[in-house]
């Protein structure tokens, strides 16, 4: 995993959405409002944030509010590993560190993260939450019960600047952002950021080669309307990001027939390999080699051989 110390968080961030996020690219709007409030925070555990970028949106939210139970944050980090895992998602840790208050750019350290496997740290170390505190704009500060909080009617209270979910256990959620903060520092590997951004340019590529492959992969039968051709959709976001990549997508499939096209009763763009390609290479992969044939056979002769002849006398 790559590590950038003190870089502009804004534009770093911004740069590894372009590269994967195509539709709801509005939601970094408000990622740059977050970094910002938070930036400008006096509360130090709030300052390191968690985020990510899918092909449709974007998340982000403090690390102190991901790993509090049934909180806007922990729900939002973990849903899209449950509900959409075919997605694919880049996460990063961002320590805020300043804020040029002339320019709003929001400065500090950023480390990219493997997404599935700290959304099952954070399902297995999340600490239960119970009480939010309130600070009104006005300088007034309350502390109610979570419950209480979502039902309260924010018509009849002075105007919140900030709420913060507090959790049922303090120390050991600090013991969980210490132990993360460890973590992330000691195995991040402190890289250039231009080619990581080529870096996940190419990992798309990939990866939509890769979900090519496997959709292609579970159709039995030749599925175009004539019956000539295996054929599967590509998702709209990948289009859009970057049209010169399609050629790149066909040099990286394995199959000497694709094409990439549309079709004028079907909406968006296909990927569509000859059936003869497809079911020859098939017949490839399932009759067995002469080499396993004839181990099979020199076993089978050898058992035959060390096989014990039938003693006639014993026989009944």
């Amino acid at each position: 995993m790559d590590k950038f110390m003190d870089v502009n968080l804004c534009e770093s961030l911004r740069a590894i959405m372009d590269t994967n996020t195509a539709f709801y690219k509005t939601d970094f709007d408000y990622d740059v409002d977050i970094l910002r409030k938070v930036a400008k925070g006096t509360f130090d555990d709030d300052k390191t944030l968690l985020w990510y970028s899918r092909p449709s949106g974007t998340f982000c939210d403090t690390e102190r509010q991901v790993f509090q139970k049934d909180t806007s944050g922990h729900n939002g980090w973990i849903y899209y590993a449950e509900q959409h895992p075919s997605d694919r998602i880049l996460a990063y840790s961002a320590e805020i560190t300043s804020i040029d208050m002339k320019t709003g750019n929001v400065y500090g350290n950023l480390f990219e993260l493997d997404y599935q496997k700290y959304v099952s740290l954070v399902k297995e170390k999340a600490i239960s939450t119970s009480e939010v505190s309130i600070y009104f704009v006005n300088g007034d500060y309350e502390r109610m019960s979570l419950e209480g909080f979502r039902d309260i009617n924010f018509m009849n209270m002075p105007r919140i600047h900030n709420t913060r979910n507090e959790p049922d256990n303090q120390d050991s959620l600090g013991m969980i952002l210490k132990n993360s903060k460890i973590i992330r520092e000691n195995t991040g590997v402190e890289g250039n950021f231009e080619n990581h951004i080529s870096r996940l340019n190419e990992g798309r590529i990939t990866f939509e080669a890769n979900r090519i492959v496997a959709a292609i992969n579970k159709v039995k039968v030749p599925n175009s309307s004539d019956k000539n051709s295996f054929m599967t959709d590509i998702p709209p976001h990948f289009n859009i990001i970057n049209r010169d990549d399609i050629e790149k997508l066909k040099e990286a499939l394995p199959y000497k027939s694709i094409t990439i096209c549309s079709f004028r009763d079907r909406r968006g763009m296909y990927a569509v390999v000859d059936a003869k390609e497809i079911m020859q290479s098939r017949q490839t992969q399932e009759k067995p080699s002469i080499t396993a044939l004839l181990k099979a056979n020199q076993h089978s002769s050898s058992n035959n051989k060390s096989a014990p002849k039938k003693n006639n006398n014993l026989e009944v």
